[in-house]
């Protein structure tokens, strides 16, 4: 009698520390999971700055880099002409044309748009809260 007891205690103490340890293991995998998911954005993210600044940041640079030569030659030949309004115009033109798209790939590229895009930050927060 005293062994079935002891036998039966004995599996109930093991089934109730191996949910104990299965809960555990889940929770630490799902935990791994989500480093793994939002380290893949990181990647992502990575490889779209190198392809955008490859193609897009060279063209976009290039044509600001066109319009402010183009504005400072009006300037230079049409300020004996009174002119040169039209040449200020292009000038601020051109250094709109560089620094505008400039903030904007700067918003794109930003770790928080990417987490948001990809909902990485939900998930993070799901896994961490208890």
């Amino acid at each position: 009698m005293w062994t079935r007891l002891l036998r039966t205690l004995f599996a109930t103490a093991s089934v109730w520390l191996l949910n104990k340890y299965r809960q555990t293991s889940l929770e630490l995998i799902k935990l791994e999971v989500a480093i793994g998911y939002v380290k893949g954005v990181r990647s992502a993210r990575q490889v779209f700055l190198a392809v955008l600044m490859v193609v897009l940041g060279a063209g976009l640079l290039a044509a600001g880099f066109v319009l402010l030569h183009i504005g400072l030659g009006m300037l230079l030949y049409l300020a004996f002409q009174n002119w040169w309004a039209v040449g200020v115009a292009l000038l601020i033109l051109g250094i709109l044309y560089t620094v505008v798209p400039l903030f904007i790939i700067r918003r794109l590229c930003a770790e928080k748009t990417w987490m948001q895009f990809f909902k990485a930050d939900k998930l993070v927060e799901q896994v961490t809260k208890k």
